[in-house]
């Protein structure tokens, strides 16, 4: 809260050159890995999307800030550093050119500096504790008379026993100023609640249990139907079950901060993996009848029961797409992939976006050629053992691509069921880098008016996803309608239309479902939208949710991430909720 204050407090500074203060939240930084400028700059861009341009000179707006000495950083949390990389952190603060500001709890710092090194040409200034004088005017001062005058016989109390152990616990706890805020929050005018309760030796015997007491009874107070804080209506054992949950997932991933993108980071590996192959199973079957429908119908065919059935198989292609796009998934990151930061638009091209786009070019083409080549072998393989090999339509489908492959590979068999494979493979591949170049040149970064909000980044990149996905299936789609309908009739014949259109839609939807489950927003929906809720993990609306524990207090916002108010917090909720059990004063 104070670095924040200071903050604040910096932007009306005189200084020169004139420096912006900024937090950052070092949970997530490992100075192995990357420099504290690259860090620095990763997480302006990540949070002012704008940032991201590139100067003439090739450098990015948020470099030649930090460079110019624009940013004064202000680098919240050293204790959220792992401990391996404390040490090296120091080395590297040490080595910035420039003025910052770094808070940290003592202890931490201390061990970190007493194993290495000290920071160099640093003023420490430690923060005091807060008198007893103070705390019970303020705590006097913010209530009704009535819980004014009941706050003032608790310190006349403590004031008269001096050696008494409650007193003791209570004036060690009420010297910290999260421990006060949560007193007054508690004690604020509630009428089952009293502060003379907090000299009760019997009831709370140790400091410890004083706060954890505090720490229960400020979530039970926050969720009280008789508070008008909060629009939702849950109560405060599903608040304390979910905030549980997402506790313990930050606390696993070690990091504060708590973003939609990484929720379905809550989950093992393989859980995830098979979870969005579930999720790939009904999809397949929708987009399978649909496939059989539409080709009927526009052919005039008539439709019937094993066609349908046929339709119904792609069941098993829709299990694979899904399975095959989160091994993809996992492979590249084990968080999730972050959410695109570009928003969709028809102006005039930036000059950086021709060297955008040719690394997304092969990033894309990369990732299209992983998914495309597993998918469609393994379809292609399925639909092989269930028809023996001996089916035409693999053979017709190499040939509408390369025609002297089919007579090299005899027509049938399992070669040429792998050849159907890597070629629609090679399809998909080739789809996802068009349209990624497509995305490039057609984008631009966010408004410059404000920072990136959660939700915001969750709106832009469902736009770019649905785009992306869109486009995908009609590129897929278009080419089967053409190439492969052609080996089946004359063109827009009935015979052209009907196999044309069917294998399109087929093709065109999986490789269009397998880009939405490569998206942030495929996550967010498989995960926190459906098995997350499902399991009981979260609620069933995560976002309105998250939005009610911002407004009444149990979270803050900075940049595009939720964070927990406080860390102490967020271990309370993590030791009960690995318990299982919830307080025992409540």
């Amino acid at each position: 809260m104070l670095a924040h204050r200071l903050i604040l407090e910096s932007l009306n500074a005189q200084a020169d050159p004139p420096r912006v203060p900024v937090p950052f939240s070092l949970g997530t930084w490992d100075p192995h890995r990357t420099d504290l400028h690259s860090w620095l700059a990763d997480r302006l861009i990540g949070d002012y999307a704008f940032l991201d341009e590139e100067t003439a000179e090739g450098t990015t707006l948020a470099r030649l800030l930090l460079e110019a000495g624009r940013i004064l950083p202000v680098l919240d949390g050293f204790e959220g550093i792992r401990q391996q990389h404390r040490e090296a952190a120091i080395s590297e603060i040490s080595r910035f050119d420039g003025p910052l500001i770094l808070t940290t709890r003592p202890a931490e710092f201390i061990t970190a500096v007493h194993a290495g090194r000290t920071l160099s040409k640093a003023a420490v200034i430690e923060l005091e504790d807060l008198t007893f004088d103070r705390v019970q005017s303020y705590l006097q001062a913010v209530t009704s008379k009535a819980r004014a005058a009941q706050w003032e016989s608790t310190f006349a109390y403590m004031r008269a026993n001096p050696g008494d152990p409650a007193c003791r616990n209570l004036a060690a706890v009420l010297a910290t100023p999260l421990l006060v805020m949560l007193a007054r929050t508690v004690y604020h005018d509630t009428p089952h609640n009293n502060p003379t309760d907090l000299i009760d030796g019997d009831r709370f015997p140790t400091q410890a249990a004083l706060e954890e007491h505090l720490f229960g009874a400020y979530l039970a107070t926050l969720y009280d139907p008789r508070r008008k804080t909060g629009t939702g209506p849950w109560t405060e054992q599903q608040a304390r079950r979910w905030l549980g949950h997402l506790a313990d997932h930050l606390t696993r991933l070690n990091t504060q901060d708590l973003t939609w993108w990484h929720l379905g980071a809550t989950l093992p590996r393989l859980t995830r993996i098979l979870v969005t192959g579930l999720v790939g199973l009904p999809l397949g079957a929708i987009a399978g009848v649909l496939g059989y429908v539409i080709a009927d119908y526009l052919s005039g065919t008539t439709i019937d029961r094993g066609q349908l059935g046929q339709g119904l198989l792609e069941m098993g292609t829709g299990l694979v797409a899904g399975l095959v796009s989160g091994l993809v998934n996992e492979m590249r990151t084990a968080r999730g992939r972050a959410p695109e930061r570009l928003r969709l638009r028809t102006t005039r091209w930036p000059g950086s976006i021709p060297a955008r786009a040719l690394h997304g070019l092969g990033t894309e083409l990369a990732v299209g050629l992983s998914v495309g080549i597993l998918f469609s072998v393994a379809s292609w393989l399925v639909y092989g053992f269930a028809f023996d090999f001996s089916h035409p339509s693999a053979a017709l489908f190499v040939q509408a691509f390369v025609p002297s492959l089919t007579t090299l590979l005899g027509g049938t068999g399992v070669p040429v069921y792998l050849a159907a494979g890597l070629l629609l493979g090679l399809l998909v591949g080739i789809s996802y880098a068009l349209v990624n170049l497509i995305v490039c040149l057609f984008s631009g970064p966010t408004d410059q008016s404000s920072a990136v909000s959660t939700w915001e980044l969750l709106h832009t990149d469902r736009a770019v996803t649905l785009f992306r996905a869109g486009m995908v299936g009609f590129v897929v789609w278009l080419v089967n309608l053409i190439l492969v309908g052609s080996q089946y009739g004359e063109l827009l014949g009935g015979a052209f239309i009907r196999q044309g259109v069917l294998y399109g839609t087929l093709y065109g939807s999986f490789a269009a479902l397998t880009r939405l489950f490569l998206s942030a927003w495929g996550g967010w929906l498989i995960f926190a939208r459906l098995w997350l809720p499902l399991t009981g993990r979260l609620p069933w609306r995560p976002r309105r949710f998250l939005d009610d524990a911002y407004e009444r207090g149990v979270l803050r916002q900075t940049g595009a991430v939720y964070q927990f108010r406080h860390a102490s917090f967020r271990d309370h909720l993590v030791g009960h909720h690995r318990a299982g059990r919830p307080p025992k004063d409540l």
